[in-house]
């Protein structure tokens, strides 16, 4: 291949970035709601010739870098010793250490990134020409075999662990100081997206064959000890001759109350419970809340679309 690239379960770059740069949080994030079909679409990830003319005009594509006045950091170190609350800043001098050590070529190009640059490219995410990438590879992975020959992390902590990956992170933001401290290069920085719930997309349909009664709850991570109420008195007096389709809309159930709520229905094999997200109808939207009237109250209303198998449903 001419070009090779690297992007993440949840995290992409945009191809429509006049469409989402306005959107970037201060971390230069575009945060959205699903990976649904709408926001592929919106934006052009799964638009071939879109992505190919546009990326075979540069060297180089990778995230508009986070601005490091605007998250209160000092630096792309100060960054790492901050918040990254598990790792430990003496990986960071141990990797300059090795830098300086093998190819010390790149060695001002790293100080300048992590303790003067107020700029930071997260995520080694990017697109890069055949003849950038091969060598950064070769470059990346003998300092990190490296770095884990000479630290011991099996005492670290889950998150620690992940230590050589984290710091592979800095490292792209190093070749990319020193690539452009070479001579001109091509770069193209686009629009990061964040999408918080990768599951797939799939049309709603009843849970079982025949005839089903269709019953939707709305539900916050506060009101799921009620729920677990109402469903558990559900499952001790329902019908035994009747098959129930049950659903939950939330933006937030912790993965903890969903396994709570789900175990309040278990023992019954005619009560199906599913947990639908709807943070793609809601996102973005100024919804008027009060002490009674709360976002939830709104769910209701995405019953039609998302539920569009049945004729009627229950609301609870």
């Amino acid at each position: 291949a001419d070009y090779y690239g690297i992007a993440h379960y949840r995290r992409f770059l945009s191809f429509a970035p006049k469409k989402t740069e306005a959107l970037l949080d201060n971390w230069s994030l575009c945060n959205l709601p699903s990976l649904s079909q709408k926001y592929i679409d919106a934006n052009n990830l799964s638009n071939p010739s879109v992505i190919q003319d546009l990326v075979s005009q540069y060297d180089l594509v990778t995230m508009i870098p986070v601005d490091l006045d605007k998250v209160n950091r000092q630096s792309v170190y100060d960054q790492y010793k901050t918040d990254g609350c598990k790792l430990h800043a003496k990986d960071l001098d141990i990797m300059l250490e090795i830098i300086q050590e093998r190819f010390p070529e790149y060695y001002d190009a790293a100080r300048q990134y992590l303790f003067h640059s107020r700029k930071m490219y997260m995520c080694n995410i990017f697109i890069m020409k055949k003849e950038l990438f091969q060598p950064y590879c070769q470059w990346l992975f003998e300092i990190l075999a490296e770095f884990e020959k000479r630290v011991d992390m099996s005492h670290y902590s889950t998150e620690a662990f992940r230590t050589p990956g984290h710091l592979g992170e800095r490292l792209f933001g190093i070749y990319y100081t020193w690539l452009k401290q070479q001579g001109p290069l091509k770069a193209l920085e686009l629009p990061l997206l964040c999408f918080r719930n990768t599951d797939r997309e799939e049309a709603i349909a009843p849970a079982f064959d025949g005839e089903n009664v269709p019953i939707v709850f709305s539900c916050s991570n506060a009101y799921a000890p009620h729920c677990a109420v109402t469903l558990q008195s559900l499952a001790d007096t329902v019908s035994s001759a009747r098959k129930y389709d049950l659903f939950i809309f939330t933006l937030e159930l912790t993965a903890l109350n969903k396994r709570l709520l789900k175990s309040a229905v278990a023992e019954k094999s005619n009560i199906s419970l599913r947990f639908i997200d709807v943070s793609s109808f809601f996102e973005g939207r100024h919804l008027y809340e009060s002490p009674t009237i709360s976002r939830e109250t709104y769910f209701r209303f995405t019953i039609p679309e998302l539920l569009s198998c049945y004729k009627k449903a229950l609301f609870l």
